[in-house]
């Protein structure tokens, strides 16, 4: 459960750094304009997109690469990514991401 919102976490202040255009110089190197999209396509909940095979195996590559570069952060800029998440996603696309990350790991 841990984890899992930390994920959330995490996936929603990358969302939020790259839209304003402040990429950390970390995760910009570590991750790809392919995982920022596959986050919000994650909270954007598209249940025919969520079930496809093909979009869960590369979400699931991108949830664990931003879970890597998490473990770089300071801890500054990990609590700023926290703080950022509700603002990008808001309550339910950090809901879904969340409800997302639990059932790829059931599968």
């Amino acid at each position: 459960m841990k984890t899992a919102a930390v994920l959330v976490l995490l996936a929603g202040l990358v969302a939020f750094v790259y839209a304003v255009g402040e990429v950390n110089e970390i995760l910009e190197k570590q991750l790809e304009k392919r995982d920022l999209e596959n986050l919000q396509r994650i909270a954007n909940g598209d249940k025919e997109l969520l079930e496809d095979p093909v979009f869960r195996a590369e979400a699931g590559k991108t949830l664990k690469r931003i879970k890597r570069a998490s473990k770089s952060m300071t801890p500054e800029d990990y609590q700023k990514l926290r703080l950022s998440i509700a603002k990008y996603t808001g309550p339910q696309g950090a809901k879904k991401i969340m409800t997302f990350t639990k059932m790829l790991k059931k599968k």
